[in-house]
């Protein structure tokens, strides 16, 4: 089927023009609504970071999470480092990390949200010390 009023230039030109200025007013008023290109916001609130514990330590890991509009969260993961602990699929947002070693751990809270957006908190910096036999002197 052909459609020459489509092929004079200045046809092709006009409507070219006129779907790129749909195009941009639509990105712009997501933009703007905070519709798209968002991710959901999350902070680790527990434990504190310059916390020290005890090996074997129990560490209990919570965040504070917020959707972003229009969406859900899906889940929340902790990791130390680049290795996932675990994760919590509702609120409150916890998870206790058991027999943890001696050592100086970065942790951090991911929150996915239901559109698969993440982000990642800021790090936290915790001590687990290796547990000492007590001293008996006689």
């Amino acid at each position: 089927m052909s459609r020459p009023f489509l092929e004079r230039p200045v046809l092709k030109s006009a409507v070219s023009i006129y779907f790129l200025r749909i195009t941009a007013l639509l990105i712009l008023g997501c933009i703007q609504s905070g519709i798209a290109w968002s991710a959901p916001t999350v902070e680790l609130t527990n434990p504190p970071s310059g916390q020290t514990y005890v090996a074997p330590a129990s560490v209990t890991l919570t965040a504070t999470a917020t959707p972003d509009a229009g969406t859900t969260l899906s889940k929340v993961e902790y990791y130390r480092g680049s290795t996932r602990i675990g994760s919590a699929t509702s609120p409150p947002y916890t998870v206790t990390w058991t027999n943890a070693g001696a050592g100086t751990y970065s942790l951090t809270a991911k929150a996915t949200g239901s559109d698969n957006k993440t982000t990642t908190s800021s790090p936290r910096s915790i001590t687990i010390t290796a547990n000492q036999a007590p001293s008996v002197e006689l």
